[in-house]
């Protein structure tokens, strides 16, 4: 399959056969997921902590974060979505007082007749480094447990679900009698980062349940289903998370949505797709939307971005990743000049990566600078990084 800016799948019921028994009205769903929100109380920009966290991340526009998603909540309310899914990594790194600062955006989002269905990421329950910024050093800040968690974020597909499971932020919500979205929850306190055994038991229940009533399920989760990246999966998929692919693909679940990897990609098995959504604090910094058909039987995906802070947002993550490469690079001995030729293919063919524009990522294998790079970098990561890609999309291609 030719990933690009849209994806089409048919049979979104894979193997449930008979739903759609009630044809409905088309639904538009947006999933926007790793916002990464840091509350302006709790950061100067000007502040030697906080340059620091700019400096150590991945390009993320935590300043900006608050505007865009006043933009976002303005586009939502003018659009109209019927639900919009929030897949983890609420907060920057787990800060209560940003969480707090988020039950407001959502409860405007709610109170607008748009649904918000939201679960944990793996910065938001005990992450260890919530901390205040607006001086020379981080300084430590009250947490998320799981209860707080639970306790702020219920309203948001939580309490209004028609099953909830036992032990974890995990709960099925029926948005048409024939369309569930079983929202799956791998970053409890006592198996941070895996889907805990009594979950999988509550999830194949409710994948019984919808077997039962002729209805199909969409999952979302935010560590990924399915790897998405052959070079960097380790710590990025749910641990268990062969279990979770053959129970989903058990009950002819074909659709998952996924977040954490801070990459635009779809991964594919024979019958479940899992569409990655990258951050929506880094370039291109937009979400998804789905499209559902009016039986309820196919659907598209297309990647929106926000109108504010492209340009900055791209110096940013560009900036970083240079860095980064040459770091990569620091024992390789390379004239200044084709340094900058290699620096600067790898990082526009990793940001063409990470945003999903694949299109034409097979054509870099004829540019000079991947010559020079098998010439002279052809030992160092960055180089297998740079050749999976290619490789992935030759195959795609």
């Amino acid at each position: 399959m030719k990933v690009g800016r849209k994806l089409m799948i048919a049979a979104l019921c894979g193997m449930l056969g008979g739903c759609g028994l009630s044809n409905g009205k088309e639904l538009t769903l947006w999933v926007i997921t790793d916002l990464h929100y840091l509350t302006p109380d709790l950061y100067d920009v000007n502040s030697y902590a906080f340059g620091q966290l700019l400096s150590t991340n991945d390009g993320k526009m935590i300043e900006y974060m608050p505007e865009l998603l006043d933009e976002f909540v303005e586009m939502a309310e003018e659009e109209k979505p019927d639900a919009v899914l929030i897949t983890g990594d609420l907060t920057m790194n787990g800060e209560l007082e940003s969480l707090k600062s988020l039950k407001t955006v959502f409860s405007s989002l709610n109170n607008s007749g748009i649904p918000v269905l939201a679960i944990p990421g793996n910065h938001d329950i005990n992450y260890i480094y919530a901390a205040n910024l607006t001086g020379d050093k981080p300084i430590g800040v009250p947490g998320i447990s799981q209860e707080l968690f639970q306790k702020h974020m219920s309203a948001f597909g939580y309490d209004n679900s028609s099953s909830q499971a036992p032990d974890s932020f995990s709960y099925v919500v029926e948005l048409a009698d024939d369309l569930w979205v079983m929202a799956i929850d791998a970053n409890t306190e006592q198996a941070p980062g895996a889907i805990t055994p009594s979950t999988l038991v509550w999830m194949e229940a409710q994948l019984q349940r919808s077997l039962e009533e002729h209805a199909s399920v969409i999952v979302m989760s935010h560590q990924n289903v399915l790897p998405q990246n052959a070079v960097m999966s380790a710590g990025y998929v749910i641990h268990n998370h062969e279990a979770v692919q053959h129970l989903l693909e058990q009950y002819g679940v074909s659709l998952a949505l996924s977040g954490h990897s801070h990459l635009q990609h779809v991964s594919q098995s024979d019958t479940l797709t899992d569409i990655c959504t990258e951050s929506a604090a880094v370039y291109p910094l937009g979400f998804g939307v789905i499209q559902i058909s009016e039986d309820h039987t196919s659907w598209t995906y297309e990647k929106r971005q926000f109108a504010s802070y492209q340009d900055e947002a791209y110096e940013r993550i560009e900036t970083l990743l240079r860095e980064q490469i040459l770091r990569g690079l620091h024992e390789v001995e390379l004239p200044d000049d084709i340094q900058e030729t290699i620096v600067s293919f790898g990082a526009d063919l990793a940001i063409k990566h990470y945003t999903g524009q694949t299109e034409d990522i097979d054509s870099y294998r004829e540019k000079e600078g991947w010559r020079l790079w098998k010439e002279y970098a052809g030992q160092s990561f960055w180089y297998a990084y740079l050749q999976e890609i290619m490789r992935e999309f030759s195959e795609v291609e």
